[in-house]
């Protein structure tokens, strides 16, 4: 480089970074963060929102752990309304059904 060329290329510098530094001066929003994945699948599962949902569910052992799994009958202290409801759950809000034995939940 010449000392013109190297001197021009430093003035642009100077200059984009003044442009640059006066678009975030004007701009005092903060900066937005990528939006999130995942989709229904970070949601809560619909049969939290059912009212006294525990007394209608048993549990299934799963090895390493335990889940919620809908009885195959309704549980005598389990009310009718939030049976309706936990039974009409489709797709990925549906409850596994229970295992021939299941336990009440602990």
């Amino acid at each position: 480089f010449t000392s013109a060329a190297a001197a021009c290329a430093l003035l642009l510098a100077a200059v984009a970074g003044h442009a640059l530094a006066a678009q975030v001066a004007s701009d005092p929003s903060p900066p937005q963060s990528p939006p999130m994945s995942g989709g229904a699948q970070t949601l809560p599962p619909k049969y939290l929102s059912v009212p006294d949902f525990k007394s209608c569910l048993s549990t299934d052992d799963r090895g390493s752990y335990q889940s919620w799994c809908l009885p195959r009958r309704k549980p005598g202290q389990c009310p009718s309304e939030s049976w309706t409801s936990l039974k009409a759950l489709k797709g990925a809000d549906a409850l596994p059904k229970c295992a021939r034995v299941a336990s009440r939940p602990r």
